[in-house]
């Protein structure tokens, strides 16, 4: 994990200061029957859903060498760096990657939108995961913590979206409803044996959406592109076919791997940028970091940290790679964005910058 990164500065820094990428376009929506607002700051959706993409980054060989070379000077560490993945996984530092197939119906017979997980493994097999849903209408982003072999339930804790769900906090309940559903249709995943969990098994969605207060200010900065780095997981992700203790295999995105179509799920990019006053570049306005982590069809799960002269804003969202520009979700901050909803939406500007437009709740 994040050990042998590919320099590609020049490439990649043109995507950051051509906008980095857009948010590709969703499909579907909540229908009519589906969707109920109940009063002016509350809206439920409900959904089914199921997994239709899957990817398992096993970073066995980061674990065993971490213990060795360990800046914080623990030499032992978990002592389990070496142990039989199938068998004992997911261990600390191991990554999953999600996509699921979101359906009006208990039958699943009409996909729509999808949500996209992206989850790093720490203790006690439990996942600290990015959540994002991409609604014709928008994109909810969220964050959760649960067991990766939890049978029933857990919650995503909704932070910020764009477009219609621009100041949406709330959650969203996952229920497991195998049972009232069926055998779990897993398209092209092959399972290699049954590992009936949560996230893998027909799921029920309750969304719970609470409005924040409107937007109330504007603001703009320019960025640029300094540094970039690229990390290609591309062993761990092979690893993590054969030793998935989740027991599925993505005959899809192993084909991809073996076309060597990068970026692929699992990878990761980090940027540095420089932000200013002007796209002429003369007064700073302060700096910013995004960390990234692919998912499915190049699209990444990107946290950015904005830090300007009256704080530091924070966003998250999904970035694809191909496009010139993205929004984010404004998800807190410090300072003067300690409370900040919102939205944050860049697009190509002059002079080779691209131009940041904050809509601050």
């Amino acid at each position: 994990m994040k050990r042998s990164g590919r320099w590609r500065l020049g490439r990649y820094v043109m995507l950051v200061a051509l906008g980095v990428a857009s948010l590709a376009a969703a499909t579907g929506s909540a229908s009519a029957s589906t969707r109920k607002q109940s009063a002016a700051t509350v809206e439920h959706l409900a959904y089914y859903a199921l997994v239709d993409k899957e990817q398992f980054v096993n970073n066995k060989d980061d674990r065993a060498r971490g213990e060795g070379t360990n800046p914080f000077g623990t030499a032992q560490g978990t002592g389990i760096a070496t142990t039989n993945e199938k068998a004992k996984g997911p261990l600390p530092g191991d990554e999953g990657l999600y996509e699921l197939k979101l359906y009006p119906d208990p039958q699943l017979t009409k996909p729509g939108p999808t949500a996209n997980f992206v989850c790093q493994y720490a203790f006690l097999k439990i996942g600290s995961c990015d959540v994002s849903v991409q609604l014709d209408d928008g994109t909810i982003v969220g964050t959760t913590d649960f067991q990766a072999l939890d049978k029933k339930q857990f919650s995503v804790i909704v932070t910020g979206g764009t477009g219609h769900y621009v100041n949406e906090r709330g959650s969203i309940d996952f229920t497991n409803v195998s049972s009232a559903v069926g055998t779990a249709v897993t398209g092209k995943l092959k399972v290699t044996h049954n590992v009936p969990v949560v996230l893998l098994e027909p799921m029920h969605l309750a969304f719970t959406l609470h409005s924040s207060p409107a937007v109330t200010s504007r603001q703009t900065v320019y960025s640029a592109a300094k540094t970039e780095q690229f990390i290609d997981n591309s062993d761990d992700e092979r690893r993590g076919w054969l030793a998935n203790p989740f027991a599925m295999r993505d005959i899809a995105e192993e084909a991809l791997e073996n076309n060597g179509a990068s970026p692929l799920p699992g990878d990761e990019s980090l940027f540095s940028l420089a932000l200013y006053a002007g796209s002429n570049q003369k007064v700073s306005a302060g700096t910013a970091t995004l960390t990234c982590e692919y998912a499915f069809s190049r699209s990444a799960f990107c946290d950015a940290s904005y830090q300007l002269k009256d704080g530091t804003l924070l966003a998250a969202g999904p970035i694809g790679f191909d496009g010139k520009d993205f929004s984010l979700a404004i998800v807190g901050g410090s300072g003067k964005y300690e409370d900040a909803t919102g939205d944050l939406t860049s697009s190509q500007g002059a002079d080779g910058t691209q131009r940041v437009a904050l809509s601050l709740g």
